[in-house]
């Protein structure tokens, strides 16, 4: 008697698009599921079962091996007499197993195996997918040193204290923006370690308010940050009639305000890269006028002479400006009347 034919294939593949998971995988995980099951209602060892990926159809068989059987003086045909056999090998046979037959009991441990499988590859996809991304989670607990992110429902994040900008305060059930600094696997679970001080936070929050960045009009070519008081983002466009600083800085600076805003108030400069090095200072310096500009190669050192009133406004508040030109440009950059 033939069984009834049953396609797992509509099930699977809603089960992948609410999940996001590969149906190879949901398959393989029914495969396991169906073989735990079936081994603990039928006590046996040796169970095969096919499942075809294209249209979902499975078989699940039983396979008995014929060990001496006239030792034990019983013939072939009675000892199969009670026994409907679908195939007949040549050491062994098989009996289709009907999954009709499972009881609640048989099937509830499957359907567990399934849920936490999925459950399990859908978590590790979402954390994929968080790598060095900004995040949006909610404030759900506070300690000394940390404050344990809700990102999404099961899935948790720890920022640390000196991973918060200065002088910035969340309370429980906060919103706040984060971004994945590090995602550290263990045997039972990961830990995402999150950050508001990285370069990538405020490379991230860039791109979600220039969409011109995402669309590789405009490249961000190195990003510098004193969290929470100034940073120097070095950028360029790929057309040559656009104005990069213009666009990231949007009508009336809005674009470049929501970025500073989330920031605490940070400042953003934005300066046009140019692979000469002197092209490169004098956008730096783009507002003040300079009378001077002496360079050495080979020390990558750069003397620049400028009229004393503008001096202050050229090294910044306790020389952050000129320390930020630093890093940026990998150069030792000094300012002189």
């Amino acid at each position: 008697m033939m069984s009834k034919i049953i396609h797992l294939k509509p099930i699977v593949d809603d089960i992948s698009e609410e999940n996001s998971v590969s149906t190879n995988i949901i398959y393989t995980t029914i495969k396991q599921a169906i073989l735990h099951a079936t081994k603990a209602k039928y006590k046996l060892l040796n169970i095969n079962v096919n499942i075809n990926n294209v249209n979902g159809i499975y078989n699940v068989y039983a396979i008995y091996d014929i060990i001496n059987i006239n030792k034990y003086n019983i013939s072939i045909k009675k000892s199969f007499k009670k026994i409907k056999i679908t195939n007949l090998l040549n050491d062994n046979y098989q009996k289709e197993i009907h999954l009709s037959n499972f009881k609640r009991q048989n099937i509830d441990p499957a359907k567990k195996i399934i849920i936490n499988k999925i459950r399990s590859f859908k978590k590790k996809f979402q954390l994929d997918n968080f790598h060095k991304n900004t995040i949006i989670g909610i404030v759900k607990k506070q300690t000394m040193y940390s404050l344990i992110i809700d990102i999404n429902h099961d899935i948790y994040g720890v920022i640390h204290k000196n991973d918060l900008i200065p002088y910035e305060h969340f309370k429980i059930n906060d919103k706040i923006k984060a971004c994945v600094k590090e995602i550290l696997n263990h045997k039972t679970d990961s830990i995402i370690y999150l950050s508001r001080v990285c370069n990538n936070m405020l490379f991230n929050l860039l791109k979600l308010e220039v969409p011109e960045i995402n669309e590789n009009i405009i490249h961000i070519k190195n990003i510098v940050r004193n969290p929470g008081l100034r940073s120097k983002v070095s950028i360029i466009s790929h057309h040559k009639q656009l104005n990069p600083v213009g666009i990231c800085l949007g009508i009336r600076g809005s674009r470049i305000k929501n970025v500073s805003n989330e920031l605490n108030k940070e400042k953003i400069d934005l300066i046009i890269w140019n692979k000469n090095i002197i092209k490169y200072v004098l956008n730096m310096f783009y507002n003040i006028i300079i009378n001077t500009i002496e360079i050495n190669v080979k020390t990558k050192f750069i003397k620049i002479i400028i009229n004393k009133i503008n001096i202050p406004k050229a090294i910044g508040k306790a020389g952050q400006n000129i320390k930020l030109l630093n890093r940026l440009t990998n150069w030792k950059i000094k300012v002189i009347s």
